[in-house]
């Protein structure tokens, strides 16, 4: 089998998961609570398992866990400017700067880490866990910071923002895993294996879960202004700014395409709830996240066979 038909292959059981959770909430079969359910116990539980697991017993050198911060920031940092300065020029009303920002550079972790092990084994599963763990803070505090200046009703004290930070359950789980990572200790089988099943499972939830909410977005597409500058952005701009600078660090060839390839996904769809309760544009965010989420399979794939 050759490199396109092992990055398909890769994606065959992504799809076919999205396609289940999309099916179930279309026939009711997946109703309000059991979304909600699934949803809260993959954020709380599995998926800090999976970033603690694989940060805590990491393959990545040390010496690329600086780097890869460094990256992460600068990339989220430019991409920022970068659509704030488009959105300026092009005249975006402010409830609609938060969506084409949180557009242009968050992830959607979960489709990220069904996709990293297969294609990249454990280096690039530890790879994409770190950045995930650094773009948690750095994206989330971004967000809220546009969402607040530019459509925000309630404006939190910087001691509010840094508590809701701290009781992000992906930051407490990272920190937690690089804190034993640099503490040099070992996790034991039998607990390293649960933790990696409970990231199975929550790779599995949160994949139903985005299928779930496409069947749920508003069907309108975002106008094509809007859908072309954030695809640009999120597709293009960010990996290439991720790419550049692994290159430039002389990271790990697999380590780079890993982070390439996660730099590239679509937007969370956490970020529609985001919207919707700091005052930005909700219904142009749900239509991006659905527009992002079809593009993204189109566009993954080419990435990693760019890359790869």
């Amino acid at each position: 089998m050759g490199r396109a038909g092992e990055v398909l292959y890769a994606f065959v059981p992504v799809l076919l998961l999205i396609l289940g959770g999309y099916l179930g909430q279309r026939s009711g079969r997946i109703d309000a609570g059991l979304r909600s359910g699934l949803e809260r116990i993959a954020y709380h539980v599995f998926l800090p398992a999976l970033l603690f697991q694989n940060l805590a017993s990491s393959a990545v050198p040390g010496a690329a866990v600086l780097p890869l911060l460094l990256l992460t920031a600068s990339s989220i940092l430019l991409a920022t400017l970068a659509m704030l300065a488009w959105c300026r020029h092009a005249a975006v009303p402010a409830a609609e700067v938060g969506p084409h920002v949180m557009a242009s550079m968050r992830f959607n972790n979960f489709l990220g880490f069904s996709l990293l092990l297969p294609l990249f084994g454990p280096i690039g599963l530890a790879a994409g866990a770190m950045v995930s763990s650094f773009a948690v803070i750095v994206a989330n505090t971004v967000s809220v910071v546009v969402l607040l200046a530019y459509a925000g009703r309630n404006r939190p004290s910087l001691r509010q923002l840094g508590l809701e930070l701290a009781r992000n359950p992906l930051i407490q789980a990272s920190a937690a895993g690089l804190a034993w990572k640099a503490g040099g200790l070992d996790l034991l089988a039998p607990v390293e294996r649960t933790l990696a099943m409970l990231g199975q499972a929550g790779i599995v939830c949160g994949l139903i879960v985005v299928g779930a909410a496409l069947a749920l977005a508003p069907s309108a597409l975002p106008r094509p202004a809007a859908l072309a500058s954030t695809g640009f952005a999120k597709f293009l701009l960010l990996p290439a700014l991720a790419y550049g600078q692994a290159w430039l660090f002389g990271l790990d060839p697999l380590v780079t395409a890993a982070i390439t390839l996660f730099f590239a996904l679509p937007t969370a769809p956490a970020s529609y709830l985001l919207a919707r309760q700091l005052g930005g544009d909700a219904e142009l965010m749900a239509g991006l996240i659905v527009a992002q989420s079809v593009l993204a399979m189109l566009v993954l794939p080419a990435v990693v066979l760019l890359v790869g």
